[in-house]
């Protein structure tokens, strides 16, 4: 589980490391979860809705 800008993250894959830093990409579509031993990049669900939120608003989601 990793905190982004309000949004709980849940992983299908988390990483084996301590997650020290977390990038997103300029169209919010990847994540790179970053760490002294390690790097991994998830991929986003797409945002729609009201004020394009992910899961129409929902602060869980879902990552791959």
């Amino acid at each position: 589980m990793v905190e982004l800008n309000g949004w709980t993250l849940l992983l299908t894959d988390p990483p084996s490391f301590d997650v020290e830093r977390i990038s997103v990409n300029a169209t919010g579509s990847r994540a790179a979860l970053s760490g002294s031993r390690g790097v991994n990049v998830l991929q986003l669900p797409r945002r729609w809705g009201f004020g394009a939120s992910f899961n129409d608003g929902k602060k869980t989601i879902s990552c791959r």
